[in-house]
């Protein structure tokens, strides 16, 4: 494989590298803002239970009993939120971790892009040495 080839080689798989890159961060940050969303929409949930959970004062019995309905709802629904926000934070954990080895992946192919390319300079920039030449004499 000639030296021009090696070099769009490198290049090619350090673009190729890059472009997954980009793709598992993008991956990464829906994965968080999911997370976030899902914790911030737990806590609001269990909040609006605490606050709507009967306090028996001036209540009548359909009242108390609807209200306490709405409140084991709410419960219901922000117990399922922060099973789905748990799913959501080991999800983005594992983008996170796809993200740090695709970022490696990154790093040591634009490594070894810069190291041909070095060396092809260097290789470049020496002189050519001639052949020895024969003299004519072969001594064993």
């Amino acid at each position: 494989m000639g030296d021009r080839q090696r070099l769009r080689r490198a290049q090619l798989i350090e673009r190729v590298r890059t472009a997954e890159h980009r793709q598992v961060a993008l991956r990464a940050f829906e994965a968080e803002a999911t997370r976030c969303k899902l914790e911030a929409l737990a806590m609001r949930t269990q909040a609006l239970a605490g606050h709507y959970s009967p306090t028996g004062e001036g209540l009548s019995a359909g009242d108390l009993r609807s209200t306490s309905l709405l409140a084991n709802h709410l419960r219901s629904l922000g117990r399922t939120a922060g099973e789905q926000a748990q799913r959501a934070r080991l999800t983005a954990d594992g983008t996170l971790a796809e993200l740090a080895t695709a970022e490696r992946r990154r790093d040591r192919a634009e490594s070894e892009r810069r190291h041909l390319r070095r060396a092809l300079a260097e290789h470049r920039s020496r002189p050519d040495l001639p052949l020895p030449k024969r003299t004519g004499m072969d001594v064993e």
